[in-house]
């Protein structure tokens, strides 16, 4: 098995079985802002997700992050997070799954961006 599909295969079975902190440090970087604060001043150019899932969906960036980083370059980094932005904004209801969510978008990931991963996803 190649380091990517182990990464990504390990990443989506701690997703699947809920083993993710419901409390995480917010991302905020390289365009996209998940915030749970409704008067977040934001560049226009930014992606904003408003969310209670602040936490989990901030530690789902930073583990794709860590897994994706090694190949990427600096503008590649705003493509990727605006797939990101704009998955969860398609894709997140207030009543929607946040686990179904999560793992749209590993997936989307993986497909959009195929050979750029070595890192191993970190523990929380």
């Amino acid at each position: 098995m190649n380091k990517l599909k182990e990464n990504i295969d390990n990443l989506k079975w701690q997703i699947s079985k809920g083993k993710f902190p419901s409390k995480h440090f917010p991302f905020a970087g390289t365009g996209l802002i998940i915030t749970d604060k409704k008067d977040y001043r934001a560049s226009e150019d930014d992606i904003v997700i408003f969310t209670a899932h602040v936490g989990a969906l901030s530690w789902l960036v930073f583990q794709l992050r860590h897994i994706f980083r090694r190949n990427m370059s600096y503008s590649s980094q705003f493509e990727f997070y605006a797939q990101i932005g704009c998955i969860i904004k398609s894709n997140l209801k207030s009543d929607g799954d946040l686990i179904d969510v999560m793992l749209l978008i590993v997936d989307e990931l993986h497909f959009k961006f195929p050979d750029k991963v070595v890192y191993k996803i970190v523990p929380f």
